[in-house]
This record gives C-alpha cells, sequence and structure tokens, in this order.
C-alpha cells in the first residue's frame, strides 16, 4: 500500500505562520509586553486613587483624604496623617528590569525611613525585589529632611544591605518637590529636576510578583505625614532630557523650567536641530555645523582684506610693527 505524500501549498503554510504568531502575540500582551517604552502606571489622584494608564490597577484607600493639589486644584492630592493612612495597589505580576518613577509630595517634617513608595512582596521578604522611595534616614546617619532610594537589583546579594540613593535637597520644607527614581541598569535619583545622586550598577532590577504601597509599608516603619500627587510608573529609563521635560511640564512655576545644551554648542536641547554635534562645536543658530565653513574663494578675499588693511611695505606680510600700527590706528590713539 503507497503512503501518501503530504503536499503542503503556500496558502496553508502562511495559515500555519499567520496562527502561531497571533498565539505569540496573544500570550505576549496577556503577560505584558515590557519591550514597549510606556507609563505602566499612573496616579493622579483627580478625586480617586483610579490608575489612569491603560493598565487600571486601582488603588484601595485607608484613611488619606483629598486636598488640594500644587496647582490650587481642590481634591486633586491625597494628604497622609502619619498615624495609618495609605493606598494600596494590588499585585503587579510583570518583571521590569528598568523602570522610572516620579512623584510629587509636599511635607513639614523628617522621619527616619518615611515610606512614600514601596513596591515590595506584602511579606516584606529580606530577599525580595523591587525598591522604595522615602524621607529621611536610617542607622546609615542620613539626614532625616533628605529623600533617599534603595532597591534591588541582580548583584545585590540580598543581605539586607540595600544599594542607596541620597538627595542633598532639603525636601521637608512645605513646599511641593517632584523626586524621579530611574533605573536603566545604573540608577539615578533626581529632585525637581536636578541629578543629584547617582550610582554605576550595569544590571538589572530584581522584581518579582510585587505590591505598590503609598505612604507606609506593612513593616515597623513609620507612616508618611504630608501630601503625595501624581504619581507615574515607566517601564523604561527616563533619559536626562525626560526628566527635564517631565519638570518644566509639571512644575507651577514657569520661571523655574530648566534648561540642557547636552552637546554643548551653545544652543539649548529645545532650539537644537542637530543635537548630536560633537560637544563645544562651532555651530550655527539651529546648533548644527556645516561641512565647510568657509570656501577657498571666502578665505582668499579675507587675506586679501586683511594684507590691504595693514599691510603698509606692499610685501605680503603683516610684520609686528605693522600690525600694532594699525590697531594704533583703529583704536585712535594719538601718539
Amino acid at each position: 500500500m503507497k503512503q501518501k505524500k503530504l503536499k503542503i501549498t503556500t496558502s496553508v503554510l502562511t495559515f500555519v505562520v499567520a496562527f502561531n504568531f497571533l498565539i505569540f502575540y496573544a500570550i505576549v500582551h496577556a503577560e505584558g509586553d515590557t519591550s514597549e517604552k510606556s507609563l505602566i502606571a499612573y496616579y493622579p489622584f483627580n478625586g480617586n486613587a483610579n490608575d489612569e494608564s491603560t493598565n487600571e490597577r486601582n488603588g484601595t484607600i485607608s484613611g488619606a483624604t483629598l486636598v488640594s493639589d500644587r496647582f490650587g486644584n481642590e481634591n486633586s492630592a491625597y494628604y497622609f496623617d502619619g498615624v495609618d493612612d495609605s493606598i494600596i495597589i494590588g499585585s503587579h505580576p510583570l518583571s521590569y528590569k528598568c523602570i522610572s518613577v516620579s512623584v510629587w509630595i509636599k511635607t513639614t517634617k523628617g522621619k527616619n525611613n518615611w515610606r512614600i513608595i514601596d513596591w515590595n512582596s506584602s511579606s516584606g521578604g529580606a530577599n525580595e525585589g523591587g525598591f522604595d522611595v522615602g524621607i529621611g534616614g536610617n542607622a546609615m546617619g542620613d539626614p532625616s529632611n533628605v529623600c533617599y532610594v534603595s532597591f534591588r537589583d541582580d548583584k545585590w546579594v540580598g543581605n539586607g544591605d540595600y544599594p542607596r540613593l541620597n538627595s542633598t535637597s532639603n525636601l521637608a520644607d512645605g513646599e511641593w518637590h517632584n523626586i524621579i527614581f530611574v533605573y536603566d541598569g545604573n540608577a539615578y535619583l533626581y529632585i525637581d529636576g536636578i541629578l543629584e545622586d547617582e550610582m554605576e550598577r550595569n544590571s538589572a532590577l530584581t522584581n518579582v510578583n510585587q505590591h505598590l504601597f503609598i505612604g507606609y509599608y506593612p513593616q515597623s516603619y513609620p507612616y508618611f505625614d504630608g501630601s503625595i500627587d501624581d504619581i507615574k510608573i515607566y517601564n523604561y529609563g527616563l533619559t536626562q532630557e525626560e526628566v527635564i521635560e517631565v519638570w518644566n511640564q509639571e512644575n507651577t512655576n514657569s520661571n523655574n523650567c530648566l534648561i540642557l545644551d547636552s552637546d554643548k554648542d551653545g544652543v539649548i536641547n529645545q532650539l537644537d536641530k542637530c543635537p548630536n554635534t560633537p560637544v563645544d562645536s562651532w555651530v550655527n543658530k539651529e546648533g548644527c555645523r556645516g561641512d565647510l565653513l568657509y570656501t577657498k574663494q571666502d578665505m582668499e578675499k579675507i587675506v586679501s582684506h586683511i594684507l590691504n588693511w595693514g599691510d603698509t611695505n606692499e610685501d605680503g606680510k603683516i610684520n609686528l610693527s605693522e600690525a600694532i600700527n594699525a590697531l594704533i590706528i583703529t583704536s585712535g590713539v594719538t601718539r
């Protein structure tokens, strides 16, 4: 009995490939595609603790009360009383190797290990991943009015001695301040758009199935006393330019806008149409460097004018005495 040969047509093969792609696409998006840069959580606190990103990871409020935000808008930020107020967002099942967190706070107090944001397990296990952003020092002797960020990455040995960033600015002054923590393999801490601490790691965040705690952490740490607003979490590391853009868009005073000239050519980034010119290049008003500043004919004309101006003995050169004499005549100084 002869076996029948299976003939695979182009249309069948196309169908199989397309079907497998759809299955892969569905799996990736069901688990969350962390390869695409995006805002993965956004809490503007506009009357509630809802997540206004596409992920809809809404918060559960416990005691925190609505107050005015930094723009004076009523019911647009949350006040935490430092006693028992908190907002908890349930489990975040995705793993982000890089991350950026932006938050606005206002407080007049400082205390050791005040938690503003803590992305950690509910059990607080010593070997869990995540990070925490807070106010105040601890046994390390940090001042109680500065911001700190501690995090766990693949270089962390899991003994409780977390990598830690510290600000230099006083944040317990009763004014609104923006805190941005960036982890892109290395770690950076920005206060009000200014880089205040950084740490080279060449690693990746260690994240597991985490919870997001706002205003506290469920261990023996004190509750935060002050106002919190506009929490944004990205699944990638913001660049310095993007951090400054966040500050310029979200701060209350247009006179406090920051400018940046990344390639140091004298043209700020907002106006620079050629942002990647070599550092300290000579450029035009648009920040671009021409391939040739002067043609050969231009240079010949320039040399000719110089000689006509200073070469009094017409020998095709300008000696020192001729140059001094030309300067004296030009300046109008009389001997």
